[in-house]
């Protein structure tokens, strides 16, 4: 599935005008790949834009932090740093006008993007982010730049979804057959605004998430080597994103002797967001919870260790609370099986 376009801010059509290393350049809001300059230049866009518009920012009345699920295979995500890199050398680089009447070559006058454990860092918490919300904005709705953990001059990101191998996700970053609006993340690869670059990819629920991260700096971080397999992430999001969450367990009762232990059920939490944009609209991520358990009734069950203990026979209720949410579960505590041996 070929990366798609989002705006940046939704409440924004006006156009900012800003200067970058001497040059003209337009931050447009419907852009894939977005730039972020100095706290000083900033300023002066922040000045140019009241003189255009007074746009209200998102104030957010609650936010939750929530334990994201991903598997994570950064060992492919790093095969893509030499992708770019040829790309950027090679004879293909170029892209269109504004007016998509002539091709922009840029071969052999792009240098090499070094390699950013920090960046990758970045990235790799963006692309874990973006299965809650996909979107150039964080969860917490929060512009994406605060993920970017670090001195910088200037800052870009591309995002991707769905595609299942390096290839296919540069190929969608690519944008050969499309026109001079379609390129931004193309524009991105072959802009001489960053020389570094660190990339992430993370699979929750069974989608990919694919993230370069972009910046004009000096710091690239120690090298580290790739991390793959299952992490859990905390993802602070804002309480207008989420649906619902809902707790289940594969056990409907839990049945033990009087006198005897029990396992504890084994509960799963799922977050239903209200703004996945790639597919359906929602999107169900699985979630790490630790619960929080209370039996109804503590004459009959008493939770020791992490385990059920039967006192005495009778049917009370456990409650399994997590994520503020709150799941029931019928307990049963059977009577002591009498001896029904033969007699001597």
């Amino acid at each position: 599935m070929a990366a798609k376009q989002y705006m940046c801010y939704n409440n924004y059509v006006y156009c900012l005008v800003y200067f970058t290393y001497g040059e003209k350049r337009e931050f447009l809001g419907r852009r894939e790949s977005m730039k972020r300059i100095s706290m000083k230049r900033w300023l002066m866009v922040f000045l140019m834009a009241l003189c255009f518009i007074a746009a209200p920012m998102h104030t957010s009345a609650k936010t939750v932090t929530l334990p994201v699920v991903g598997n994570y295979g950064q060992t492919d995500a790093r095969l893509l740093y030499n992708m770019i890199n040829r790309f950027r050398t090679g004879s293909d680089a170029w892209y269109w006008s504004s007016d998509n009447k002539r091709k922009i070559n840029v071969s052999g006058s792009l240098h090499q993007l070094t390699y950013s454990y920090e960046l990758e860092k970045t990235a790799m918490l963006r692309a874990i982010e973006l299965s809650v919300y996909y979107k150039h904005v964080r969860p917490n709705l929060d512009t994406c730049f605060t993920a970017f953990d670090l001195d910088a001059y200037s800052m870009a990101e591309n995002i991707a979804v769905g595609s299942s191998s390096p290839s296919a996700v540069f190929d969608s970053w690519l944008e050969a057959g499309k026109n001079y609006e379609g390129q931004g993340q193309r524009r991105t690869m072959l802009s001489n605004d960053f020389n570094a670059v660190g990339i992430g990819h993370v699979v929750v629920n069974g989608v990919h998430y694919w993230v370069q991260a972009f910046a004009y700096t000096k710091d690239k971080g120690p090298v580290t080597v790739a991390r793959n397999g299952n992490r859990t992430v905390n993802v602070e999001v804002d309480s207008s994103l989420i649906r619902n969450i809902v707790l289940t367990t594969d056990e409907d009762a839990v049945a033990i002797d009087c006198g005897g232990t029990g396992n504890l059920p084994q509960v799963q939490a799922t977050l239903l967001t209200t703004a996945f944009a790639a597919t359906d609209g929602s999107r169900s991520i699985p979630l790490d919870v630790s619960c929080r358990w209370k039996c109804l009734d503590p004459s009959l069950v008493q939770i020791r260790g992490g385990r059920l203990m039967g006192l005495r026979s009778g049917k009370t209720t456990l409650l399994a609370r997590a994520c503020g949410k709150t799941l029931s579960i019928p307990v049963t505590v059977k009577k002591k099986k009498s001896w029904t041996g033969p007699y001597r």
